[in-house]
């Protein structure tokens, strides 16, 4: 399992609604969870497979140094990690992109995200 070995831990494509996203905090009681939904919830019926959703799960012993930061899009997620050694403190800022495939279909929307992305930085 994931959660024995690791820390912190990025899913994607987990094809949740914005409801079911608060299970992903009861998977293992050692861990908090954040996830983003990309499904379209005001249509009353689901039908077939959604695409997408992200989720950070980190370990509850790292909690006070941890943040999401979310931006506010389905397609990106990201957690701060404040790292504090004596007088000093490094922030890591960890980003989960659900990026499209960089194709002819695509080139817009990927240009998009990778400009998105680069501000971010």
């Amino acid at each position: 399992m994931l959660c024995v070995s690791n820390d912190i831990i990025f899913l994607q494509e987990t094809w949740l609604t914005d409801f079911d996203t608060q299970f992903l905090t009861i998977t293992n009681d050692e861990f908090y969870a954040k996830g983003v939904s990309s499904v379209d919830s005001s249509i009353h019926l689901l039908a077939g497979r959604s695409d997408g959703g992200l989720d950070i799960s980190w370990r509850k012993s790292l909690g006070e140094n941890c943040n999401i930061v979310d931006f506010d899009d389905v397609r990106l997620l990201g957690i701060e990690i404040v790292i504090k050694n004596n007088d000093d403190e490094i922030k890591l800022l960890l980003v989960s992109i659900y990026m499209l495939f960089n194709c002819a279909d695509n080139t817009d929307d990927f240009m998009q995200y990778s400009s998105r992305v680069n501000d971010i930085f």
